[in-house]
């Protein structure tokens, strides 16, 4: 079997409102959805959901990048060499890690496909169902406690709270949600890099009364030490975000006792492959992962699901994009809701076509 053709195709996400965090608001999802075609009829299907102030990368960039140079390495392969195929990508460039996810998730919707095997099997079959948390982006203390009760409302029971703007009217709000709402709902803060360390250990000391169950990456990405500085010296378990893209980070990260989690997203990794691996470090860590997620449709968001149930120290999930969506093109694949959330059966990634 081999690959004889590689296309892309750049579409937009309306969303249902402006999304909001500490690094800036996102006003639409611009994806690039890339099909990988085989001298046997089958299709695989990946996506690229640049976010350019944490990725990097425009649609325009990746377009370019698959089709000047991919393209050519990947044509006449078997797309069953994965390993193969996204070192030779690494070998041709450094970074771009969401225009190799694109590639690495078609990949392995190909070998699932080739083999009749939902993808989350391919990947070593953990479990077959997970649960989401579901995040509310920065926004005025009433509307923050009003969009948690529509999202608890549809069987959520974890929130995740974008901060790290305005100290004073997130205290309030947090304040707010925990006085407000069942105490059995979880509470998880995520500051996208918002605070800088001495700010970040005042904060979460006011915050603890709150049984805040995480902060996320409460600092700049490159401060490392003030991810450990912080960890040090609060009870609140730390987690990584924007700090972790690679498996490297990923040791560093362990070797700096910097982080208590990591968030494990496809287009930071670059794919399947090496979100396996960074798992795989924090497990010989005894440190427990998260999966999330861009804002992306259902093809990257069901391959994000199928790594979940993989993988046995991910331990949590927080694949809520579709939510935040205002339609979504994709038909098949995972089914993201409140409450246990089932992998489909069909082979790879189980998506029946993309009305674009």
């Amino acid at each position: 079997m081999k690959i004889t053709d590689v296309k892309t195709c750049k579409y937009n996400l309306e969303l249902v409102e402006p999304f909001s965090i500490a690094l800036g608001t996102l006003e639409k999802a611009e994806n690039v959805l890339v099909k990988i075609v085989t001298d046997n009829g089958l299709v695989g299907i990946g996506e690229a959901a640049p976010t350019p102030f944490v990725t990097y990368e425009t649609p325009g960039s990746i377009i370019t990048l698959i089709e000047k140079h991919f393209k050519k390495l990947l044509i006449g392969e078997d797309p069953r060499n994965t390993e193969l195929l996204i070192t030779k990508m690494d070998q041709v460039i450094k970074g771009n890690s969401c225009a190799k996810s694109a590639i690495d998730i078609a990949l392995f919707d190909l070998v699932g496909q080739i083999y009749e095997t939902p993808l989350f099997q391919v990947l070593g079959g953990s479990k077959n169902s997970f649960t989401s948390d579901c995040t509310i982006s920065i926004g005025e203390p009433e509307e923050v406690e009003k969009k948690a009760r529509t999202i608890i409302n549809q069987g959520y029971s974890i929130l995740k709270i974008k901060v790290g703007l305005d100290e004073e009217k997130e205290l309030s709000g947090i304040k707010r949600l925990r006085d407000s709402l069942d105490p059995g709902i979880r509470i998880r803060l995520d500051a996208n890099q918002g605070w800088n360390p001495k700010q970040a250990l005042s904060i979460i000391e006011k915050v603890e009364k709150f049984d805040i169950e995480l902060i996320e990456q409460p600092v700049p990405k490159e401060d490392f030490s003030g991810l450990a500085f912080i960890r040090a010296r609060t009870n609140i378990p730390i987690m990584a975000d924007e700090s972790l893209f690679s498996p490297q980070d990923a040791l560093r990260l362990v070797q700096m006792e910097a982080a208590d989690l990591f968030n494990i997203k496809l287009m930071k990794s670059g794919g399947l492959l090496k979100a396996k691996k960074i798992a795989a470090i924090g497990e010989a860590a005894g440190i427990n992962c998260i999966v999330g997620c861009m804002m992306e449709s259902r093809v990257a968001l069901t391959a994000a699901a199928h790594l979940v149930a993989s993988t046995p120290n991910i331990t949590g999930a927080d694949l809520d994009a579709q939510n935040a969506l205002r339609t979504d093109p994709v038909v098949g694949g995972v089914d993201f809701k409140g409450g246990p959330i089932p992998l489909p059966l069909s082979p790879g990634l189980g998506i029946k076509k993309i009305n674009i």
